[in-house]
């Protein structure tokens, strides 16, 4: 692990849920690698750190379990899950289905004022593309989200934004474990072509050009891992 004492580093927040409070400090501990593939996590240390009763706690762990983040072992309660090349397939091979068709139910919902919030966000991610490498990523991240979020509000379809917020938390994993930083110049490529698209008003090709965008990242990061051999199963 990458702390010291008993504190995890999971955050507490009071207005959510208790269950909620954990399941998120928990999930936000194994996307940041706080907690390490492979770890135990005791219910009883759980319900000390966040002052809560083993209800909460399981109710939490369950929902982790059900998400893929930990897994319940008979005997021995959950365990974070290991990260491997399989899954990272197969959450791209998701994320790519999912965002091309939340982009293509978009469409008929855009206009050039859409065009010209794309155009701008494209724009913000050029300027910190343009700074620091190390230092931009949380930027880039915060803004790349935005302009991927803004189909997915945009395809009316509130099942497909869970769908798609769930696989992007495991992704997240990947991302954080690799340490690797993005292909700038080829993500805002694919950004204006898909862009162009929307101008066209043509649902399909800019469908296509999103899941090109998407493989393209898992490309990238499965080249990343190859270079890092033992990182994750399967690398």
């Amino acid at each position: 692990m990458r702390h010291s004492g008993a504190d995890h580093g999971l955050n507490r927040r009071g207005s959510m849920s208790v269950k909620d409070d954990i399941y998120r400090g928990i999930q936000k501990a194994i996307i940041s690698e706080n907690l390490s593939p492979g770890e135990r996590l005791v219910e009883v240390q759980l319900c000390k750190e966040f002052g809560a009763s083993r209800g909460p706690v399981r109710e939490a762990l369950t929902q982790l379990n059900r998400e893929g983040f930990v897994e319940l072992i008979p005997n021995k309660g959950a365990v974070v899950t290991k990260l491997s090349i399989q899954d990272l397939r197969d959450y791209y091979a998701l994320a790519a289905l999912l965002e091309s068709k939340a982009v293509e139910w978009a469409i008929p919902h855009l206009n050039s004022s859409s065009v010209a919030v794309l155009r701008t966000i494209n724009k913000d991610l050029a300027k910190i593309a343009a700074g620091d490498e190390e230092d931009c990523l949380p930027a880039w991240t915060r803004h790349n989200l935005r302009f991927h979020r803004f189909f997915w509000e945009k395809s009316g379809n509130f099942r497909l934004v869970e769908q798609i917020q769930e696989i992007r938390q495991r992704i997240l994993r990947y991302r954080y474990t690799s340490l690797m930083v993005p292909s700038f110049s080829d993500y805002l490529s694919d950004h204006d072509t898909i862009i162009a698209a929307v101008k066209e008003k043509d649902a399909h090709k800019a469908g296509r050009a999103m899941h090109r965008h998407i493989l393209r990242a898992l490309d990238v990061l499965l080249k990343h891992f190859a270079r890092m051999p033992g990182r994750i199963n399967g690398g």
